[in-house]
């Protein structure tokens, strides 16, 4: 289709929006080079959502957003990252291990997350080095409803300190570290901490502690921020032992970063500083680095995130939108696909019927060939009425697919611990029975009372309970019959 119709120039554009600020990068292709033509750092602090939609709203009017090339950025403070040692090196199982252990790692269900994971290594006892990143859905769902009620989509939402790693390697090119190394965003308002491995961020945190308040006395302020970094290197060192770090990278707000003494943290941290400037070796329009340089004294907050991303539109990273979202981005494509097909087939059929009949026959032969051409329109649309039941069906099973680890969940909270239980089976489709042994009957009538308190079922009753002794101690066994409530039932 994109042969018939104009192509669209290629722009990609990044986002990135915390509590106090809104920021773009916008990167297009002049020729075969990558080039910035646009930041743009703006303070929201106060704003509501619909305020913020407004503000993408007008910035995609006036920037030319093009929703097939817009990305995320999510701040790393928003992100929870674990790393773990799996005893295998293939992939489909490494991605069945996380599956089962990505609901462990945090405190939230995982139906309340959304994650994606790199293999960082592998070694020669089959053992795989993974780094996982969580994101709780509700933030990416708010994602969701800003983006699309400034009438766009998304095209990837990523980590900002994989867009850090990007721009760091653009800044030094064939120099970058093979080593762990610290990469360091100074914002305004805080600080974010990565830990590098391989392209790959293994470890992260975030301290409030930003070039905004760097108005004191500098060095206080250094000293203030090598004891963070020191308590987060400590941190490290207890996850992850046997990697060393080789030295720190620090960029962000170029106002403050420029006011650091590179000797002075080197000295205090004991490890080796880089402070490198946003924009040195990216490239960027002279008109976008004109407005950069205008704008330097009152803009205090960090680029080199989004920068990175930016010019690295298309390289492998972290994407953290749901399989569902995928699909339903899918569907609106194939859409808007057959909705410009039908557009240029009505018009072939318009142009062809005046040129072969002219004037004669005109409207027996255009309705003939318009009818055709409808019909084979209707069939496109059945066929995307079709993909929209099998999305039904899809999220009707993934619904489904936890409902009995639900029940069994249940159970196992119920059970108090002078309870043993011998079996746990479905008895039909609608009922579960239970068969224990308690140390008394009072035991039995309690795990009744939690069973039913739990929501999944009703009308719990002990079918029976038979007292026996083993050796001077009595000991009761039962069996609890157990249906499943009607509320749910989950068709």
């Amino acid at each position: 289709m994109n042969s018939l119709f104009k192509k669209r120039k290629k722009v990609n554009t990044v986002l990135e929006i915390s509590e106090n600020y809104i920021k773009m990068a916008q990167r297009v292709m002049l020729g075969k080079e990558k080039v910035i033509n646009k930041i743009r750092v703006e303070k929201i602090k106060g704003l509501n959502i619909k305020e913020i939609i407004s503000f993408i709203r007008d910035w995609a009017k006036e920037g030319k957003i093009n929703s097939k090339g817009l990305v995320i950025s999510i701040p790393s403070g928003r992100v929870i990252t674990k790393n773990l040692k799996l005893p295998s090196i293939d992939l489909v199982e490494i991605n069945s291990m996380m599956e089962l252990q990505v609901g462990k790692l945090t405190p939230f269900t995982k139906n309340e997350i959304i994650f994606d994971y790199k293999v960082i290594e592998t070694n020669v006892e089959g053992y795989s080095h993974v780094v996982v990143a969580i994101v709780q859905k509700d933030i990416i769902e708010r994602y969701f409803s800003i983006i699309e009620g400034a009438g766009l989509q998304l095209e990837k939402i990523n980590l900002s300190s994989v867009g850090m790693i990007e721009w760091y390697n653009l800044t030094v090119g064939q120099d970058k570290k093979e080593e762990p190394y610290v990469l360091i965003d100074i914002d305004y308002d805080k600080s974010d901490f990565a830990i590098i491995l391989g392209d790959i961020p293994i470890f992260s945190r975030t301290v409030s502690l930003g070039g905004g308040k760097g108005s004191e006395d500098i060095i206080q302020w250094q000293d203030k921020f090598v004891s963070k970094l020191k308590n987060i290197i400590n941190s490290y060192h207890n996850e992850i032992v046997d990697k060393e770090l080789s030295g720190i990278v620090i960029g962000g707000a170029e106002n403050f970063i420029a006011r650091l003494d590179k000797n002075y943290l080197a000295k205090t941290s004991g490890l080796d500083v880089d402070i490198l400037m946003p924009v040195k070796e990216i490239f960027i329009t002279d008109e976008c680095l004109g407005e950069y340089r205008n704008d330097l004294d009152k803009n205090k907050g960090s680029i080199p995130s989004i920068l990175g991303l930016a010019m690295s539109f298309g390289v492998e990273q972290f994407n953290f939108i749901s399989q569902e979202k995928k699909e339903e981005k899918a569907v609106k494509d194939r859409g808007k696909d057959l909705y410009f097909l039908g557009i240029y087939l009505v018009f072939m059929v318009l142009t062809i019927s005046s040129i072969i009949l002219g004037g004669m026959y005109i409207g027996d032969r255009y309705t003939q060939r318009l009818q055709r051409e409808i019909s084979s329109i209707h069939n496109k649309a059945d066929e995307v009425s079709s993909m929209l039941r099998k999305i039904k069906i899809i999220k009707e099973r993934k619904q489904i697919k936890n409902y009995s680890l639900d029940i069994i969940y249940q159970v196992y909270q119920a059970i108090p611990p002078e309870i043993f239980l011998v079996s746990v089976s479905l008895v039909g489709e609608d009922s579960l029975a239970i068969r224990g042994t308690a140390n008394m009957m009072a035991e039995v009538f309690k795990f009744v009372g939690k069973l039913e308190g739990s929501g999944y079922f009703e009308n719990v009753k002990t079918k029976y309970a038979t007292k026996h002794k083993i050796g001077n101690k009595e000991l009761t066994d039962f069996e609890i019959s157990c249906p499943l409530t009607q509320k749910n039932d989950i068709y």
